[in-house]
C-alpha cells in the first residue's frame, strides 16, 4: 500500500464505490462529534459525509471515549468520578452513532483475524452504559429528566395545599387552586389558562352545572 493512501478495514463489505453513507439529520451531530474527537478536530455542516473508509477506522475506545464525555464530562474517568449523565441519553447516542456505520455485526476479536464490526456493539462500550445505570441505581448518577402525565392523587395532593395554606392568602387559597382546575376540565397547560380573562368563562344556557368557555 503507496504511503499516500488511506489505511481501510474490510474493504469486501461492499467496495469503497458501492457505499454512500446515509443521512438522518437528528443523528448526525453525534457522528461529526465522533469523528471530530476521534480525529482531534471539529466538522462542522449537517451535511458532511464521512467515506468508509473513514468509518471503518472507528474502534470501540473512540466510542467510549466519545460516550465517556458525554457522561462524565471527561474522557478517562475515574472509580470515583460520578456520571453526570443517564444511561438511557449513551443507548441515544450509540443508535445515533450506528445509524451511519457500514457494519452493522457485533464488534469482534479473535487472534489471527483483524478486528471488525459495528464499534456501538462492543464490550467496551457496553460495560460504560451498565456501569452508569448501575450509578443510577445506587443514587449516585444523574436524576431522570423524563416526563410523565400527572396522577389524581398527585393533583388532588397539590389543591389540598394550596387551600390548607395558613391565613388570608388569597393568592394561594383562592387563585391558585381555581386555574388549577381549569387548567384540569380544560384539559390544557397552564400557561394558556394565564392567558384567559376573567369574563372568558360564561353559564352554560342548558346545562346550569356547566360553564362554557369563550373561544
Amino acid at each position: 500500500m503507496a504511503d499516500d493512501e488511506e489505511p481501510t478495514m474490510m474493504e469486501d463489505e461492499g467496495g469503497e464505490d458501492m457505499w454512500d453513507m446515509p443521512m438522518k439529520e437528528e443523528y448526525h451531530a453525534h457522528i461529526r462529534g465522533l469523528m471530530g474527537l476521534a480525529h482531534g478536530c471539529i466538522y462542522r455542516g449537517k451535511e458532511m459525509k464521512f467515506t468508509k473508509a473513514q468509518l471503518l477506522q472507528l474502534k470501540p475506545k473512540h466510542v467510549y471515549n466519545y460516550l465517556c464525555l458525554k457522561a462524565y464530562g471527561k474522557i478517562n474517568p475515574t472509580d470515583n468520578d460520578k456520571p453526570t449523565g443517564r444511561a438511557s441519553s449513551l443507548e441515544y447516542y450509540k443508535k445515533a452513532i450506528s445509524f451511519f456505520l457500514p457494519n452493522s455485526h457485533p464488534w469482534v476479536e479473535m487472534p489471527g483475524t483483524p478486528a471488525h464490526g459495528n464499534p456501538t456493539r462492543s464490550k467496551l462500550v457496553n460495560n460504560l452504559v451498565a456501569k452508569v445505570r448501575l450509578a443510577e441505581t445506587r443514587g449516585e448518577g444523574k436524576d431522570t429528566q423524563a416526563t410523565r402525565p400527572l396522577e389524581m392523587i398527585e393533583y388532588k395532593a397539590i389543591l389540598s395545599t394550596f387551600r390548607a395554606t395558613p391565613g388570608p392568602i388569597l393568592q394561594m387559597k383562592v387563585k391558585n387552586p381555581l386555574m388549577a382546575l381549569y387548567q384540569w376540565h380544560l384539559i390544557t397547560r397552564i400557561d394558556d389558562v394565564c392567558n384567559f380573562k376573567v369574563s372568558d368563562p360564561r353559564p352554560h344556557p342548558k346545562w346550569s352545572f356547566c360553564l362554557r368557555q369563550r373561544r
